[in-house]
């Protein structure tokens, strides 16, 4: 098994650990995101998935993790788009969270995997599917303890087989998620 296997099955039993621990701030929900830099519909990467965090009472400060699917346009060096690739990503935050429970701002970072399958042959490489890392950061507002709204930054590390033919490593993301 090669390692970005084992290193994505690693992080996915991870977030399966978090959810069967029985931590009283621990919970879960769902969340949807979009990028505005971009027309949705040309290039714009929207994503959705499942997220968890648990956080320590007294500090207010914890870990969110996430396993969002996402689709995603291809940008070439010389800006065109070509068409849409699907991908997994699994951010992982240290997370904290600042005011009153009916209002609270967040604030987070940490990294983010992601695993991609894009037949690339079209573009001069033998890769059936290939694998970033980024860097990620997330500020934002919480809402009555279930509601909450966000903006996510990606700054991508593309492997070198990438990065001469792709273009634009940076992601804006706006986002909305629902605790349970």
């Amino acid at each position: 098994m090669n390692i970005k296997k084992i290193v994505f099955l690693g992080l996915f039993s991870l977030v399966s650990f978090i959810s069967n621990a029985q931590f009283d701030t621990f919970r879960s929900g769902v969340i949807l995101g979009f990028s505005p830099n971009k027309s949705i519909l040309e290039s714009a990467p929207l994503n959705v998935g499942l997220t968890t965090e648990f956080i320590l009472p007294i500090v207010k400060v914890g870990a969110e993790v996430d396993l969002l699917y996402e689709l995603k346009a291809l940008q070439l060096q010389n800006g065109s788009f070509t068409e849409r690739f699907s991908n997994f990503k699994l951010p992982i935050y240290l997370k904290w969270k600042i005011g009153i429970p009916k209002f609270r701002g967040i604030l987070g970072a940490g990294a983010t995997y992601s695993l991609s399958w894009k037949d690339l042959s079209d573009y001069g490489i033998s890769l059936k599917t290939f694998d970033t890392w980024s860097f990620s950061a997330i500020a934002g507002v919480e809402i009555f303890n279930k509601l909450q709204l966000r903006i996510n930054y990606d700054y991508q590390f593309p492997n070198s087989q990438l990065k001469h033919i792709f273009k634009g490593n940076t992601t804006l993301t706006l986002g909305i998620g629902y605790w349970f």
